[in-house]
C-alpha cells in the first residue's frame, strides 16, 4: 500500500479519535444535563402530585362537612315539621273546644264578646289535612 494512502487513513482515524475525544466532555455534559432534567421533572411531578392530592383531600373534607351540615339541617327540618304539626293539632283541639264553649254560652242565652274567625279555623283544618 502506498505510504500516502496509509498516512491519510491513519490521519483520518486520528482525526476521528481526536474529534471523539474533543466531543466526549460535551457528550458527558449533555448526558448529565439529561439526568438532571429527568430528576427535576420527577421532582416537579411529585410536587404537582402532592398539591393535587392535598386539593383532592380538602375537597373531600369540604364535601363531608357539607354532607354533615345537610344531614343536620334535615334533622332540624324534621324536628321543626313535627313541632309544627303538634302545634297544629293543639290549635285544632282548641278551635274545637272554643266552638263547644261558644255553643254552650249561646244555649245559655249568653252572647260571647269574641268568637274565633271561621277562616282561621278552616286554615287550621287545612294544615291538619295536609299532613
Amino acid at each position: 500500500m502506498n505510504e500516502t494512502i496509509l498516512a491519510a487513513i491513519i490521519s483520518g482515524i486520528v482525526s476521528i479519535v481526536v474529534a471523539f475525544l474533543i466531543a466526549l466532555p460535551g457528550l458527558k455534559a449533555f448526558r448529565n444535563q439529561q439526568k438532571k432534567e429527568a430528576a427535576e421533572s420527577t421532582k416537579y411531578e411529585a410536587e404537582a402530585s402532592k398539591i393535587y392530592s392535598d386539593m383532592a383531600a380538602e375537597a373531600v373534607k369540604r364535601e363531608m362537612e357539607k354532607s354533615g351540615e345537610f344531614s343536620m339541617l334535615q334533622k332540624r327540618l324534621a324536628t321543626l315539621e313535627r313541632n309544627f304539626y303538634e302545634v297544629v293539632d293543639i290549635l285544632s283541639d282548641w278551635g274545637d273546644g272554643l266552638r263547644v264553649l261558644i255553643e254552650q254560652l249561646e244555649s245559655a242565652n249568653i252572647s260571647p264578646d269574641w268568637t274565633p274567625s271561621l277562616e282561621d279555623l278552616e286554615k287550621i283544618k287545612e294544615f291538619k289535612a295536609h299532613r
